[in-house]
């Protein structure tokens, strides 16, 4: 079991070269807002010491090129808020980008976003074109945030490159 998570939702395993792969069970799972995941699943505001993030080339092309956003908690935090006041949609839902026939990840993605937690697991966020973020364990639905808690924290992990 993962230390401060219900072992039904999030399960890890410990390899003998000391790493760990955590396990998230999204099976039985009703979820409306963000908060009923990020608050009272993985209990993110209260519990994260730092946040990272890498672009989406950087990731995709394992670059590890891996940035720390500054110190600006009012805008962390209003992103949170933003994150747990929103409502799941399906990721089939999101709308096509302008000019292609089908909604790839690829052709909107921004940004990875990891909140380093406590305990020393991350939480993994893939950002998008127009506030859309799923969080990695649960990569069927999404969330769409308002421009302007979204513009904001896109805005501060640009000026922290």
């Amino acid at each position: 079991s993962v230390n401060g998570y219900d072992p039904n939702f999030m399960l890890c395993m410990k390899y003998d070269d000391g790493q760990i792969s955590t396990y998230v069970c999204n099976t039985g799972i009703t979820i409306k807002y963000g908060s009923e995941l990020y608050e009272d699943r993985l209990r993110l505001s209260e519990n994260y010491s730092a946040v990272q993030f890498e672009t989406r080339e950087s990731w995709y092309y394992s670059k590890d090129e891996v940035h720390s956003a500054n110190g600006d908690t009012e805008t962390i935090q209003s992103f949170l808020n933003a994150l747990n006041a929103a409502e799941f949609i399906p990721w089939t839902d999101v709308p096509e980008k302008e000019g292609h026939t089908t909604s790839s990840i690829y052709d909107t993605e921004i940004y990875h976003v990891y909140f380093q937690m406590d305990n020393g697991m991350f939480v993994h966020l893939r950002l998008y074109e127009n506030g859309y973020v799923r969080f990695q364990g649960m990569s069927d639905i999404c969330v769409q945030l308002p421009s302007e808690a979204y513009g904001k924290f896109i805005a501060l992990l640009d000026e922290s490159m």
